[in-house]
């Protein structure tokens, strides 16, 4: 198991343990929100095709939306919200979009 920080100076570092499997980052849906949390786009090992990740979006005061919500980032589409399938939240093979 690897440990790597993600975030830049405190409060915003965080620390969390990653599985690394064939010189891949892999983690658990868990570790997965923290680092969505955190600012990273994150997908999952066989994801293909236009959708690159998934990402947090957090309103402020300018947006229509008042929660946080979770969005699909695709090649050029428009904002998709994302809701994760059961299947996804117990998958371990999540990982950052580099």
């Amino acid at each position: 198991m690897k440990v790597e920080k993600f975030g830049v100076g405190k409060p915003y570092e965080k620390t969390l343990f990653i599985q690394e499997n064939d010189g891949d980052t892999m983690m658990d849906f868990s570790e997965a929100l923290k680092a969505l949390k955190m600012g990273n786009v994150m997908t999952r090992n066989g994801w293909d095709g236009n959708l690159k990740g998934i990402k947090l979006q957090t309103p402020d005061e300018n947006s229509k939306m008042r929660r946080p919500y979770l969005y699909e980032t695709k090649d050029g589409g428009p904002v998709v919200p994302w809701l994760p399938t059961q299947v996804d939240i117990m998958a371990e093979d999540w990982m950052p979009v580099l």
